[in-house]
């Protein structure tokens, strides 16, 4: 699996356009076709690998693949290790797979719907834990520098606003995460703090 917008900026991938038939559209590009026949750098011919005909599927010739929501690259897709985004297989053929390549991936058993993870993060990844980062801090602040009063004899924060544990400003930042992805990233904000504050509710307590 690929994350759409990576192959977009990478590989000018495009998602299908799906045209009834019969339809006016369909009749335009049709028509287009058919006047560029003998003209190789028609700019219709950088528009057709990304147009699907759709025809019913209680007809003679039925096609239909809108379910699919197919995205398309012109050529061959010569990808990096680092363009993946995440292996879906069945348990035997994740570990045959890994036995050929050293990465690390999340990966979907079909038997369970368990997410794994296999091996260490690739650069691809790296980059992905900088941006969840900078999207955190976006949301919260870390409750030493929200400015809330400490309450030496109760050992806590007075309830200015709701403070909450890294674990849980992380699910409501991110929902639901790879646990070993999930454990790189709760180290990383570890170094800052183990307790945050909403920087919505504190705009509102400063108020």
């Amino acid at each position: 699996m690929f994350d759409k917008e990576r192959l977009r900026a990478k590989f000018n991938a495009q998602p299908v356009w799906y045209v009834s038939d019969p339809s006016p559209e369909w009749k335009a590009w049709q028509a287009a076709m058919q006047d560029a026949a003998r003209l190789a750098d028609s700019p219709i011919w950088a528009l057709t690998p990304f147009i699907e005909t759709v025809r019913s599927r209680g007809g003679r010739s039925p096609n239909d693949w809108r379910w699919e929501r197919e995205w398309r690259v012109q050529g061959d897709l010569e990808f990096d290790l680092d363009d993946v985004a995440m292996i879906v297989a069945d348990t035997a053929g994740a570990p045959g797979f890994f036995d050929q390549i050293s990465v690390g991936l999340p990966w979907v058993s079909s038997e369970d719907s368990t997410v794994r993870w296999s091996g260490g993060f690739t650069a691809g990844w790296d980059e992905e834990i900088d941006s969840m980062l900078e999207r955190f801090y976006a949301q919260f602040l870390s409750a030493d520098r929200a400015g809330l009063i400490w309450d030496r004899e109760e050992q806590r924060y007075f309830c200015m606003a709701e403070v909450l544990d890294t674990w849980d400003a992380m699910e409501e930042a991110f929902g639901h995460v790879v646990p070993e992805l999930g454990h790189v990233i709760e180290r990383g904000l570890s170094r800052t703090s183990t307790m945050w504050c909403r920087i919505f509710d504190l705009s509102n307590v400063h108020e």
